[in-house]
């Protein structure tokens, strides 16, 4: 798997959240960005990303791509996230529901907890089966 599919897992969690008015480059500049960040988090020391030309330098697996995608909608919502808790501690209640889509910014909100539930779940599991494959090749 590569960096479209990757794509396409991610806005597929998304839906309509804040990619609208992103052209198709700004949205791979964006999100190409946010690569190597993810990567870090993850550990995926194997895994490298050439932003330039928006590749991997090798395919990913169903799994690996899972774990990006979950961490670059925590990477993509985390500034929005962040904005909406600083704005809502500033207001009431009352005025944060008057002056925000306030739906809306909860869904937002619990979706990037929802991701970086996964996320980290996701990524203990994958060195959990690494360390398993390892012990197992140490054994044989």
């Amino acid at each position: 798997m590569g960096f479209e599919d990757v794509l396409e897992m991610m806005l597929s969690m998304l839906n309509d959240y804040d990619i609208t008015g992103y052209t198709d480059n700004d949205l791979y500049l964006e999100v190409g960005v946010r690569v190597n960040i993810v990567l870090a988090k993850a550990m995926l020391d194997d895994i490298e990303f050439d932003a330039e030309f928006s590749e991997f330098n090798r395919d990913l697996t169903l799994y690996e791509a899972n774990i990006l995608a979950h961490g670059l909608i925590m990477q993509w919502l985390y500034p929005k996230v962040h904005n909406t808790e600083v704005l809502e501690a500033q207001l009431t209640n009352k005025e944060f529901t008057a002056f925000s889509n306030a739906n809306r910014i909860n869904a937002m909100i619990q979706l990037q907890r929802n991701a970086q539930e996964e996320f980290y779940y996701l990524v203990s599991n994958y060195d959990f089966m690494k360390q398993k494959k390892e012990w197992q090749e140490d054994d044989n």
